[in-house]
C-alpha cells in the first residue's frame, strides 16, 4: 500500500491558488495554514508558460511541485496542444524540472 501523504489537500490548494502566483523566492519561507514550507525551487515567466515553485514542507520533509494555471491567450494556445500526442515545450520543460 502507498504511504499516506500528510500534506493536506487545503495547504495544496491555497499553495496553488495563492503562493505560487507571489513568485516567492527560493529559500524563502511560507505559512500555510500553520503549517512552514521552504522554497526550493522556482521559475517564473517563462516562454512556454510553465511557471511552478517547489516546496517542502518543513514538518513532514514530503516535496511538492505547485504549478501556475493558465493566464493569456499564450497560455490557451499552449493547453490546447497538451492533448496532442506530441509533447509541447511546456511538457518537455515540466519533464526536466520533476527531473531536477
Amino acid at each position: 500500500m502507498p504511504e499516506k501523504l500528510k500534506t493536506s489537500d487545503a495547504d495544496l490548494i491555497e499553495l496553488s491558488g495563492k503562493w505560487v502566483y507571489k513568485h516567492p523566492g527560493e529559500l524563502s519561507n511560507i505559512n500555510v495554514n500553520g503549517t512552514k514550507y521552504e522554497v526550493r525551487a522556482g521559475e517564473y515567466n517563462k516562454a512556454s508558460g510553465l511557471d511552478y515553485i517547489i516546496v517542502e514542507n518543513l514538518s513532514t520533509g514530503e516535496i511538492s511541485m505547485i504549478f501556475e494555471g493558465t493566464q493569456g491567450t499564450q497560455d490557451f494556445l499552449t493547453d490546447g496542444t497538451l492533448p496532442g500526442s506530441i509533447p509541447n515545450t511546456q511538457l518537455r520543460e515540466a519533464d526536466a524540472a520533476y527531473k531536477k
